[in-house]
């Protein structure tokens, strides 16, 4: 079907590119403005094809003082008069989503699960500046955005990074390239991604994306993930929260065999992380001009930093490991002893312990008090071993600099 106009002067019939429906009804064009895209239902049979179709609203007109000249005007053609009496439903829509963010002055979503009796995999973008408008398609930088993805399952996450909306499944990343829908590009990378559950777990810390994957916790700087979580050792979280402030990720997470909340502090710069408070069961994290907040047992906000906090906070207990210092060698050398280079607050304190071989046992052979930078020689002269371990514990703050060892000759085994 197609409308054409007879020109005498030239004898030829022109064919219109675009044709228009005026739609009119009292109060029809109160709620919508110029360019919103909207869904129609309640055609008469005879133009049922048109049912649930998107259009762009090309014109819309209210007048307050005569609402009988309410109008709406869309792209479409009739060939023929209808007459029935309808009950037209006009509707602006926003698509059902698992996960919703902002990036370039839209919202971005995504959605997996049945639409319209078909599965749909799908990731969305409103109008330009437009939350209201998910179905403009007038074929401009400023249109609403929609494409179907081939990975598999549901998806698992969502975040800006570096000004590209990410969007994760647990095995795949989807990365949105493009400044308007035309050149849009979703590049999909096979990697560990965010686990099930753990959605809120994505925090970003510098220019450093952190959040919870099924082996770990992960950053990923614009390449591949990485693992960062080995200092956890094996055991298995879920249902991990995440957030960030300064230089640090904070993450609470739920051990999948004991159901208990464990919080975690990743220090970014020192590649360190600390076991906080076990009681905390984080169900948000919401940074706020530079302190970081905690929605806390689902009814308690809780400053993380107590930056707000005058009283005076008494001095944490702290511990550290070596790992094992082997003290044989063919040379049949053995280390006489430990020179350790630390620098203590004044009232900071520090035990020193050693353990040998396989032994489960800790024999503590030092403490000192400190009170400024010094060296501090350890008084231990161990006995033969194949291997020893060195534990410091105590309180307050404390910088350990350096630590030598002192090795001398010994006689051949026979």
């Amino acid at each position: 079907h197609s409308l054409k106009q007879y020109s005498k002067d030239t004898g030829v019939w022109t064919a219109f590119a675009t044709t228009y429906i005026k739609i009119k009804a009292l109060g029809i064009g109160k709620d919508f403005q110029q360019y919103d895209g909207v869904q129609i239902s309640g055609f008469p049979e005879k133009l049922k094809d048109m049912n649930d179709s998107s259009y762009v609203l090309w014109e819309v007109h209210h007048n307050e003082a005569d609402s009988t000249e309410d109008y709406i005007v869309i792209i479409g053609f009739l060939d023929e008069v209808v007459t029935a009496n309808v009950e037209l439903k006009v509707s602006r829509r926003m698509p059902e989503m698992d996960f919703v963010i902002e990036s370039g002055n839209r919202l971005w979503g995504c959605f997996y699960g049945m639409k319209n009796g078909k599965v749909a995999n799908e990731i969305y973008a409103s109008k330009l500046g437009d939350f209201k408008n998910w179905e403009c398609f007038m074929g401009v930088s400023t249109d609403s955005y929609a494409a179907s993805v081939g990975t598999d399952g549901q998806w698992t996450g969502a975040i800006t990074h570096l000004g590209y909306p990410l969007f994760f499944k647990e095995n795949h990343l989807h990365k949105v390239y493009g400044n308007y829908p035309a050149n849009y590009q979703i590049q999909v990378t096979e990697c560990n991604g965010v686990e099930k559950g753990s959605g809120k777990s994505l925090a970003i810390v510098g220019t450093t994306l952190f959040y919870k994957g099924r082996n770990g916790v992960y950053a990923y700087d614009g390449s591949l993930p990485v693992s960062v979580s080995y200092p956890l050792g094996n055991v298995h979280y879920s249902d991990a929260v995440g957030g960030s402030v300064g230089n640090k990720y904070y993450i609470s997470m739920k051990e999948k065999v004991t159901k208990d909340k464990k919080l975690f502090v990743f220090d970014v710069a020192n590649s360190l992380w600390h076991k906080e408070d076990e009681d905390y069961c984080v169900s948000e994290f919401c940074t706020v001009d530079g302190v970081l907040y905690a929605i806390v047992d689902g009814n308690s906000i809780v400053d993380m930093l107590n930056i707000s906090n005058s009283e005076p906070l008494e001095a944490a207990p702290w511990m550290v490991e070596t790992g094992q210092i082997g003290v044989a060698d063919p040379d049949t050398q053995t280390l006489q002893k430990i020179h350790l280079r630390m620098q203590m607050d004044i009232g900071s304190e520090v035990f020193i312990s050693v353990q040998y071989d396989c032994e489960d046992t800790w024999h503590q052979v030092g403490y000192v008090m400190g009170d400024c930078l010094q060296s501090f020689l350890l008084p231990i002269r161990p006995r033969r071993c194949q291997f020893l371990r060195l534990k410091l514990e105590g309180r307050g703050d404390v910088k350990v600099y350096s630590m030598t060892k002192t090795i001398s000759g010994g006689s051949e085994k026979t």
